[in-house]
Order: structure tokens, then sequence, then C-alpha cells
């Protein structure tokens, strides 16, 4: 198995395309591109045979992911760069997050505060490149980026989120009665209250976004009991009945990053 980044905008507008055009597939292949590398040799520089090795010496080979659109008034083409292959032992860590069946112990609800968050988050990515995220059993959710420059914390706390399965809900009088965010975040976790960690913020931020266009009727987030990942977890409703339905679900998982 290989795995590689990408830009999940450019991906995006490849299957709106796909959709806008009416394609009746999509069919995906690996390839590779020479693309240029370095400045155009100068003026007066010897034609010919030499001139053809600079050219060839001048770029440099880069994987892409080429989709071809296919219908019956269609054949396009896109081609989406993407990162070289990560190494085996990234794509073995990220086989075993994909490959956990495992649910968090609890997940708090972040649709009634999504917007707002989504703003936060966009703001807290420009402070640090990650961000550490901490949930409380009482329903409080915290959002902090680490200022590296005047040594200190930059975030957003949400508070009372309903708490997924209501039977890990517990309520504690010494939290609610402190009179900031960080004090009450320090009471849950000298209670044992809380689950924290340290994702990527740039990919907090993208998976935040997607709520946009898929408009779920929840949005879950939950820590796993090692706190190795950030479950993400898209709850959608069956377009007939209005009822949540588990026919249709979009579940993202963020490994924990260190500081």
């Amino acid at each position: 198995m290989i795995a590689f980044e990408g830009e999940l905008k450019l991906f995006e507008r490849v299957l709106h395309g796909a959709f806008t055009n009416q394609a009746d597939g999509l069919e995906l292949k690996l390839s590779l591109r020479r693309l240029p590398n370095a400045p155009p040799p100068p003026a007066g520089a010897e034609a010919g045979a030499a001139n053809t090795t600079a050219n060839t010496a001048n770029t440099i080979t880069r994987p892409f992911l080429t989709f071809t659109s296919k219908g019956s008034n269609l054949n396009m083409v896109q081609e989406l760069p993407i990162s070289k292959p990560l190494a085996s032992t990234e794509v073995d860590a990220l086989i075993s997050v994909i490959r956990s069946e495992s649910v968090c112990p609890y997940y708090v609800d972040l649709i009634p505060v999504v917007e707002k968050l989504n703003n936060a988050v966009t703001t807290l990515k420009k402070i640090s490149e990650t961000i550490q995220v901490s949930l409380v059993r009482n329903g409080d959710a915290h959002f902090k980026a680490f200022r590296l420059q005047q040594y200190n914390t930059v975030g957003v706390e949400f508070r009372n989120l309903e708490v997924i399965p209501e039977t890990q809900r517990m309520t504690d009088e010494d939290i609610s009665q402190q009179s900031s965010p960080t004090s009450r975040l320090e009471t849950a976790m000298e209670k044992e209250l809380e689950s924290s960690l340290i994702v990527s913020s740039k990919q907090l931020a993208k998976v935040i976004s997607v709520y946009a266009y898929s408009k779920p009727r929840k949005l879950l987030c939950g820590i796993d009991h090692r706190a190795d990942y950030l479950h993400m977890l898209f709850v959608y409703v069956d377009a007939h009945s209005d009822t949540v339905t588990d026919k249709e679900s979009m579940s993202i998982k963020l490994a924990s990053r260190s500081q």
C-alpha cells in the first residue's frame, strides 16, 4: 500500500467538475510528469545537443493523480499534484488508525457552534501549526494554540454541548463555578473528567470546513481512550423521513501529534 498527501480543495474541484458535467464515471490512475526545475539557460547559450542536455537536467519528475471523467458527450482529464509517497512507518501508523473500529468513550456535538469554531480554527492555524483539543464530560470543548513568540496560548471554549452517549455526561459544580476557561479546564483535568490531544491545525481546519457543503445534522467530536486520534463523525438525516440514519455518515480520524 502507498499513501500520499494532496490538496483537499483541488480534489473537491475535480469531483465538482465531474458532477457538474454529468459524468457517468470517473477513472483514477497514478502518473508521473516531468516539470521545469530551474530557470532557462542565459541568452546566447549554444543550441543543439548541449541545450537539449540542459533542458533535461532542468526538469524534475513529480507524481500526479490523473482523473478522467467520461460520459456520453464528455471526456475530461484533470490532474491533481500530490506529494511523494509517505514513509513506510507513516503508512503503517495511518493504516492502524483507519482500521481501528473502536469508538471513543464519548463525543460532543459541535453543530450548534460549528460556524464559530470554523472561524476560530482558521485564526488559530495562523498562530501555530498545531492545536490542542480538550473535551470535558460536562459538554465543554476547548481549542487552543500556542503562540511561540509571546510564550502564551490563545484559544476558544464552547460550553454545555450535547454529550453522546448521554450516560457518559457528568456535570460537576466545581468546574462550572470556575471563572475562566483555563481554570475550568484545569479543574476538569484534576478530576480526570477531560481528554486532550494535539492535532495539525491545518488538517483540523480542513475537516471542520467540510460541514459547509455536506450539511450534517450532527458533527460529533471524540478522543479515543489512548489519545491516539481525534474522531470527527459527520451524521446525516434520511432525505425522506428527516430522521438520523446510520446508512450515510462520514468518519475522519486525525492522528495525534507532538507539540
